[in-house]
């Protein structure tokens, strides 16, 4: 099918029901950069999920906005690898509601490229369990760090 440059990319819509999966453990999450996650619909109800890998932009930024709202989503996350670039800011406010909301801590937070050096203190602090006072949301998002995110060489 061909899409003109006006047309409005698909929502991005997800189901997957504990009842259907209730020994799902490991899950891979793979969505094409055609898909937009702003009002993405996620409707997980699987509680036993211990490695979630998820590649592309919609996806990432569709399922990190998600666990940062529902911190108990996965009480038995373990490793998390994120294949395309997530929004920062959003990513420390999931690892710290996890840990505010008396989740286990992940053991695994795995990315596919260089995380900014001002993130690797941050991030390597919520992993092992502490909440710290760190850098403001703006400084960690995506505006904030735009030198970064257009630099070829990380």
């Amino acid at each position: 099918m061909h899409r003109s440059a006006y047309d409005v990319p698909p929502i991005l819509s997800i189901g997957i029901l504990g009842e259907r999966w209730p020994a799902l453990e490991t899950l891979r999450l793979t969505i094409p950069a055609e898909y937009r996650s702003g009002g993405s619909r996620l409707n997980i109800t699987v509680t036993t999920l211990k490695w979630l890998c998820l590649t592309g932009r919609p996806i990432v930024t569709a399922m990190v906005g998600y666990m940062a709202q529902h911190p108990d989503a996965f009480p038995f996350l373990r490793s998390l690898e994120l294949e395309s670039c997530p929004e920062w800011d959003i990513l420390i406010i999931m690892l710290e509601q996890r840990l505010l909301a008396n989740v286990q801590p992940l053991e695994r937070l795995i990315f596919s490229r260089a995380i900014p050096p001002l993130l690797k203190n941050v991030l390597a602090h919520i992993i092992h369990g502490h909440v710290r006072e760190r850098s403001s949301n703006y400084e960690l998002s995506m505006q904030g760090n735009s030198a970064i995110f257009l630099d070829a060489t990380m």
